[in-house]
């Protein structure tokens, strides 16, 4: 018996042939943006529709369920974040669909761009060979509204100098399926402007258990990005500077995850920033995101990192601790016979969390031989030590 991909039956075939709540056969079908409810899992049927959709492949007469969801504590009303399917088919500007592995989109409610599908999101996807590709609006955070304006941004790389790009907007209907057409992609032109084509998913800040400031950020698609600074300014200033960098991924048409951790010199709150720079130069910021860095309840002493460390390699590790109070401390390292091999700090510290680094070498700058090491700090009569690895 031959095969037939769902698609070839028509999108409704699809979704019937699916638990949205329980798809898996995605890399990775949690949703993003903050998008942790997938709806549509408790809904009721209550009638039956006919519909036509017309395709340059074929045109196909299916018979689907339109769902309506009685929840939101609304009897007997539309529930606008029922299960409801919007595709369309894509080619590039070869008129051929594009790779799969080379092709990602992202859509959003025109009035809540800060809430995205990707084609990675629970009831979306792309099938190749045909080029179909297809999202479940039930998956937005906000319920959807009949009469919305759906944009859909397509886009693929299949060479990292090489991105096609095509914007559709559709109306959502509600009446069964949404066909947003076929589409042709249309190769971008490199721009000299302040304008830098990466896609920032979301930007989030957060307190980590070990004292330090959590960040965390996603692109849909990139191009030409060379990487992101992390700047940190004080909650009550605007005064903001470089705290870090983290690598882009140069051009890229499918979502990436970064991360990067901040210890703040003392309890407050502070703000963030991202600056996102081209490889020749452009930049732009992102929005700034605030959050609150808490006095810290215990004393306590972090572990380094990286651990171990090369010091021809990783030229420093960091050393992490938190104050509950506001004295005098001392940091020092020790090799394993108990000498002290170098003072990294001797002076009065503010409460708060806060970090050092230590670049493998002596008071003279001399790099310290290979093994094992201990670093200890002293505060309010108090006393932690922890051991570390250095590698030549």
């Amino acid at each position: 018996m031959q095969t037939v991909h769902p698609w070839k039956a028509g999108p409704a075939a699809l979704l019937a042939s699916r638990d949205l709540s329980r798809d898996t056969s995605s890399r990775d079908r949690s949703p993003i943006s903050d998008q942790s409810q997938v709806q549509g899992a408790k809904c009721h049927v209550i009638s039956t529709q006919e519909a036509t959709v017309k395709s340059k492949f074929t045109t196909t007469r299916w018979i689907f369920l339109i769902a309506l969801a009685m929840s939101f504590g609304t009897t007997g009303v539309l529930a606008q974040n029922a299960p409801h399917a919007v595709w369309g088919t894509v080619v590039d500007s070869r008129n051929q669909p594009p790779r799969a592995d080379k092709f990602a989109f992202y859509a959003y409610i025109s009035t809540r761009p800060n809430e995205v599908l990707t084609v990675n999101s629970y009831g979306c996807g792309y099938h190749e060979p045909d080029g179909t590709w297809w999202l479940n609006t039930g998956n937005f955070a906000t319920p959807w509204k009949i009469g919305e304006v759906l944009v859909v941004e397509l886009i693929a790389a299949p060479r990292p100098e090489h991105v096609e790009r095509k914007v559709i907007t559709g109306i959502l209907t509600g009446a069964g399926n949404d066909y947003f057409g076929s589409a042709m992609l249309e190769p971008l032109k490199r721009r000299a402007s302040k304008t830098t084509p990466v896609t920032l998913v979301h930007f989030r800040a957060k307190p980590g258990r070990d004292g330090r400031i959590e960040l965390s950020w996603q692109t849909a698609s990139e191009i030409n990005n060379q990487g992101f600074t992390v700047e940190r300014a004080l909650g009550e200033t605007n005064q903001f500077s470089a705290i870090g960098f983290v690598p882009g991924s140069a051009t890229s048409a499918t979502e990436k995850q970064y991360s990067f951790k901040d210890i703040p010199p003392a309890a407050s709150r502070y703000k963030y920033r991202l600056k996102q720079i081209d490889f020749n130069g452009d930049f732009s910021y992102s929005s700034v995101i605030e959050v609150e860095n808490t006095v810290p309840e215990h004393f306590r002493l972090l572990q380094n990192y990286p651990n171990p460390f090369r010091a021809r390699i990783n030229p420093v590790t960091t050393i992490g601790y938190d104050l509950h109070e506001s004295g005098r401390i001392r940091l020092r390292i020790f090799d394993v016979l108990g000498r002290t091999v170098r003072e990294l700090i001797d002076a009065r510290a503010e409460a708060g969390r806060h970090e050092i680094q230590w670049d493998g070498r002596d008071p003279q700058g001399r790099l310290l031989p290979a093994g094992l090491y201990f670093y200890e700090l002293e505060a309010g009569g108090h006393t932690l030590r922890k051991s570390l690895l250095l590698i030549r």
